[in-house]
């Protein structure tokens, strides 16, 4: 299992969804929003080899990852994600998301 961290280099950016992420992030404007963060995976064990991570929440227990082994992958598909007017579990599922 992967952990966030609580690193200098995390990046966080809440988006627009349609969907129910049961529930989302609702500001000022009531817009629903999730959060989209990339990060550093925490190692555990005897585990050497690094990963980073992607994942979209709301704001109580539901959300998708992805992790990586490559870094700038991960930075990609950060990046992809955040390009997205609409993040909905449907495009998470397939960019090969799957529930966190």
């Amino acid at each position: 299992m992967n952990s966030i961290t609580n690193n200098e280099s995390d990046i966080i950016v809440y988006k627009q969804t349609s969907d129910d992420w049961f529930p989302c992030f609702n500001f000022d404007n009531g817009t629903s929003l999730v959060m989209v963060s990339f990060f550093e995976c925490e190692l555990i064990d005897d585990d050497t080899e690094r990963r980073w991570g992607v994942a979209v929440w709301g704001d109580d227990d539901c959300g998708m990852e992805k992790i990586f082994t490559n870094r700038s992958l991960a930075l990609v598909c950060f990046d992809d994600i955040i390009r997205l007017k609409d993040v909905t579990k449907f495009a998470l599922g397939l960019l090969q998301f799957v529930s966190a």
